[in-house]
This record gives C-alpha cells, structure tokens and sequence, in this order.
C-alpha cells in the first residue's frame, strides 16, 4: 500500500491557536426556511512536506491528530497542541497490509495517547498520555492502549527485561511471563475494577485491582465479573480444555471450545441452559446443559427453542450419513443437512421446527426436501431460504422444479407462487413490523435478476440494495437497466440515471447514498445525471454538484443532510441550504475520502474540515426560519 503524500508540520501559532474555542463569527446561512449557524474550532495547521501518517480522527469525529517531522526527530499534535519532541513517534504494523493506529483517543475523544520511541530504533518506548509522559519500557506496542469506556482510566502492557507488565493509571503491575489487555468495569457499590488474565512460572492467573488469584478461582471472578462470574467459561489445564459453571465442570477437550463458542439462553422457568460444542479424539461433540452427546465426526451450531424447551444440531457420521439431533435424539438419515442456508429451525413459539434435508434418489438423482416437525415435504431439485412468519402461523421456503423450469414460493407445503428463475440463496427477508417480505431470484446467464416483493416480481439486469424503512411503511431498491440505474420506491420507478461508480459502472447506494428515515417514512438517495450529482428527496431532485456523500436524515426525520463537492471545494447541505465552503472534509480512515458528517440530534451536526492549511472542527446548528 503506498503511503499518502499528506504532510503536517509544526508552526508555533497552531497550539495557541488550538486554545480558542471560537476563534471566527458565526456564519449563517439559510435557503428553504432553513438557517445554518456555523461556529469554526481550530484544530492546528497543516503546512506541505512528507507525512509520516495522515491525520488520525477521534471515535466522535471531533478530533484529530498528526505526527508531524520536526527538527530532532518527530512530535505529536492533538487538536493542534505540540508534544514532545521524539526521535520518532512509533505507527506499528497492524499486519502486511499496513500501519496500525499510532493513536488511541478516549471514547470521548478527549483523551488521547500515542507511544514514543526514545532512540532511532525500535525501543526503548514510553506512553504519552495527554501529554504526560508515562514510564520507561523495552517496548510497548502502539495499537494496545485502551480507555475505559467513560475515559477515566487508561491501560496498556509492555516489556521490561524479557518480562511483561500490565499498567493501569500509571501503576506497574508484573512481572510476568505473559500477560492479557486489562478489563476495566465500574460497580456503584465498589467503584472502579481492573482485571487481566497473567501467566507466571506455568500458572495461570487472574489479576484483580492488582490481587492475584488462580485462574478458576471463582472469588477472583466474582471481584471482577459479580453475577456474571457463575456463567459458563472456558479453562485450560496442562493443555486441556474445560467449561465450567456453577455446579458444572465438563471436559476435557482436547481443543478450544467449538467455533460458535458456549451460549446460554434462557428457561421459561428463570433458569439458564448452556450448550456449546468441544472436540475430543477427532470427533466433535455436543454438550447441552452439561449433558455431553455422542460423539460425531461434524457437529454444527446447536439452536435452542424459545424458553430452552427443546435443542436441535446438524450433525455427520462418515461422509455421507447426516441427520439432524432434536432433544437428544437422533433423526432420519440424509445425504446432508445444512441447517445455514435456511435460518432457524424453531418456530417463534418454539413449539415446531423444520429444515431441509438432501436426499439420493434410486437413479442417483439428488432431491431436497423439507422436514417440519419430522414430517417430510415434496422433494424438489433445490430448497432454500426455509424460515417461519414472525408470527409463526406459516413455515415458508422456495424451491425450485427443474422438470416444470419454474421456483415456488411454498407455504405449508403449498405453492403459492411461481417465478421463471432459481431462487437465490438468501434468506426470505421480513419488514421490522413481520406483515411483509420479500426474497431474491438468482441471475442467470445473459438472464435478468429477480426480486419479489409482497408476491410482485421484480426482473432487471442487476439488483442492489434491497431494504424496508425501519417502520414497514417503504421499500426500495435500486436497479440497473442497461448502462443507466433506476431507485424503485414501493414499486414505482424514478427517471434513468446514469453509472455512478467507478469505471463507469452503476454502484450500491449505500454508505451515505441511500437514507430512510426513522421516523416519518422518508426517503432520499443520490442521482447522477450529465456527470453531476444531487439528491432525490421524497421524490424531487435537488441542487446539482460534482459529487455528493453521507447522505443521512436527523433522529426526528425533519431534516436531510449531506455533504457535497463542487469546484474543487467542500460543503454541507441541510434541506437545499448550504454552508460555507472548505477545501476538504477530513476522513475518519482510509475509507472515507469525503469525511465522516455527525448528525448529533435533531438541530446539531459536526464535521472536520481543511481550509488551506488550516484545520477546523465545524460546528453547526440548524434554525428554523
């Protein structure tokens, strides 16, 4: 990956400039019964030269860092303010792809931390944190510092003599063979907890508030987790593994708990089963509430019926013996059953479940069917997307019939539909409110792509973005036709639109170019017509730009936002009234080349912004009038 040919360097005037808080008027602008009044917070300057890394934006997006090259080495800048001065400020590699993060802000973003290296090479290391400078290290590696969640407490581990160490707040604690990333937890009744899982001379342990216990020991735990300590956990002993939880110990095993982990779901009685999956001897094994299975050689996902009635698991014995176990209880035999492609098994209630199943004809012709409540359907050449109504009054899936070349929406065992192409392999997809749905039809060669929606089928070119509003009241899609594309929206078509990704290609609307709102049922999404942008809001095309991005409504739905590029210049949008201009929008990552817009709440927004060398966290409200 080349490295971004983005550089900051240090002006004196850019750490007192960072103490103003407004150091401009506000600027309204207005348009549409809409004002905005935008207030502009220096963050620093960013003069030419050669970067080490681009700017670094905080988790809110109303921050940013830089390490910036300066006479002896490298400094660090946070919202404009200087730090030390280091032979180097340290950007790790977070894998072959690339660096990591060489900052770490607070959830807040009003905390930040970065590690410096006090020579040309790679250690000795220290933390900054806020400016402060923290101990001494071998090593410390960058992308492993952590707040808490409120930002009041900061830790991170590091290497002193061949020997690790945990530090919380400043405090060492160590050494250790090999130690975790600390915990962080805050209780009314005990305040402010740390903890970390530590290795020393073979022993595992758990590291409290400094104290140290085995690592079973549940009183340890208990400091730490409260009621959580009683649930299901996984433990090593001389390289075994185990699951223990109140009243239970189950193990061992000769490999880490299965790939889906320990789950618990709750009884209708209060109580709680667990179920997970270990590996012992080569084959896998199913053990709910600490009753352990047979042992198979394939073992899938255990699914638990609402108020843990009832548990059912696809599992495999040899190559081509697959059933599925319900309760317990082995069922028949088939080819495969690959419970994945259809979702849940159990009906809402929990009282029915069904899945399909492959099965070899006499001729050696394979069949699918479906089996609900042990009962079994029609076969047909291809079943998926087997699921039951949010209300659970019907059992749905579609299947295809190769001999009459047609696909079949059938519910209860009856069809209720038929369509030309072979059903895709997604799921049937339900409204937030469980009243409607709808299901993709697989593109075949030189063929159209399908969707049926309510029943209606759909067949363009190509279709992308398939959604309801989060009330059930729309839904959309956008479709291509030809080289143009066309929004769908409760069925009806808007205009042709030309490509609008790259290399002249139609591209998914989402990521800021496709908006529903939460409330209020409106919807907006970005057309492209004569190489210019703009947005289609409820239906009527606004303002033209060069491009457009984070296309978004605010929380009460009254308002729709976006940022826009026209002329070479950066600006935002709030209901056709537009802001001042900037030269850039600051990305959050690598990803976000036109910036990340915050819509705060109904009447707030934030982004940063460059204007010349000059960067700004813009502020803005919106008035009404």
């Amino acid at each position: 990956m080349k490295r971004q040919t983005f550089v900051l360097v240090v002006l004196a005037a850019a750490s007192s400039a960072a103490l103003c808080v407004l150091c401009v008027p506000e600027v309204e602008a207005g348009r549409a019964g809409v004002r905005l009044v935008t207030r502009e917070v220096p963050l620093g300057r960013v003069p030419a030269g050669e970067p080490k890394v681009r700017p670094w934006v905080s988790h809110d997006h109303r921050h940013v860092a830089f390490i910036a090259k300066v006479e002896g080495g490298e400094a660090a800048y946070v919202d404009g303010r200087a730090g030390k001065t280091y032979p180097s400020i340290a950007s790790d590699p977070l894998s072959e792809a690339g660096t990591g993060n060489p900052f770490t802000f607070s959830r807040d973003g009003r905390h930040a931390a970065y590690v410096a290296q006090l020579s040309k090479d790679d250690r000795p290391r220290r933390v900054v944190l806020d400016g402060a400078e923290g101990a001494v290290f071998d090593y410390v590696w960058s992308g492993g510092l952590g707040f808490s969640e409120d930002g009041r407490h900061f830790a991170y581990t590091a290497e002193r003599g061949g020997k690790r160490f945990a530090v919380v707040d400043g405090a060492e604690y160590g050494p250790y063979d090999r130690v975790g990333t600390p915990a962080f937890r805050e209780y009314k009744d005990r305040g402010f907890v740390f903890a970390f899982d530590a290795t020393r001379g073979g022993r595992q342990l758990f590291v409290v508030n400094g104290q140290e216990y085995a690592a079973d020991d549940v009183k340890g735990r208990e400091l730490f987790f409260a009621e959580q300590a009683r649930e299901p956990r996984e433990v090593v002993r001389e390289g075994k593994h185990w699951v223990v939880w109140e009243g239970h110990e189950v193990g061992p095993f000769d490999d880490r708990i299965g790939v889906t982990g320990i789950h618990t779901a709750p009884r209708a009685d209060g109580g709680s089963l667990v179920t997970f999956e270990g590996e012992r001897g080569g084959k896998q094994i199913a053990v709910v509430d600490g009753v352990v299975g047979k042992p198979y050689d394939y073992v899938g996902e255990i699914y638990v019926s609402k108020g843990a009635a009832h548990t059912l698991y696809p599992a495999r014995r040899g190559d081509n013996e697959s059933f599925v176990v319900l309760d317990g209880k082995e069922g028949p035999t088939y080819e495969n059953v690959d419970i994945d492609f259809g979702g849940k098994p159990f009906s809402p209630d929990g009282q029915h479940y069904a899945y399909a199943a492959l099965r070899k004809t006499g001729d050696e012709e394979e069949k699918f069917l479906v089996v609900a409540d042990g009962k079994e359907g029609k076969p047909y050449d291809y079943v998926t997307g087997v699921t039951y109504t949010p209300d659970g009054a019907h059992l749905l899936y579609l299947a295809y019939d190769r001999a009459r070349g047609k696909s079949f929406l059938v519910r209860d065992g009856e069809e209720v539909g038929s369509y030309n192409n072979v059903p895709d392999t997604s799921d049937i997809h339900f409204s937030p409110d469980g009243k409607r749905m709808f299901f993709r039809l697989r593109k075949e060669e030189g063929g159209k792509d399908g969707l049926v929606v309510d029943g209606r089928a759909y067949y363009y070119d190509d279709i992308k973005d398939a959604e309801f509003s989060e009330d059930g009241r729309h839904f959309v899609f956008k479709a291509q036709r030809g080289r143009g594309w066309v929004m769908v929206v409760d069925g009806v078509e808007s205009e042709l639109y030309e490509p609008d990704g790259e290399k002249g290609e139609v591209g998914w609307s989402r990521d800021g170019r496709l908006a529903l709102s939460r409330e209020g049922g409106r919807v907006a999404y970005v057309g492209r017509k004569g190489g210019k942008e703009f947005v289609v809001l409820d239906g009527a095309a606004g303002a033209s730009y060069d491009s457009v991005a984070n296309l978004d409504f605010t929380p009460d739905g009254r308002h729709a936002v976006y940022t826009a590029r026209r002329a070479g210049k950066s600006l935002l949008v709030v209901d056709g009234a537009e802001s001042r201009e900037y030269d850039a929008f600051l990305p959050a990552s690598q990803y976000e080349s036109e910036g990340h817009l915050n819509v705060e709440g109904p009447n707030t927004l934030s982004i940063l912004a460059r204007r010349g060398a000059e960067l700004l966290r813009v502020e803005i409200e919106i008035a009404e009038g």
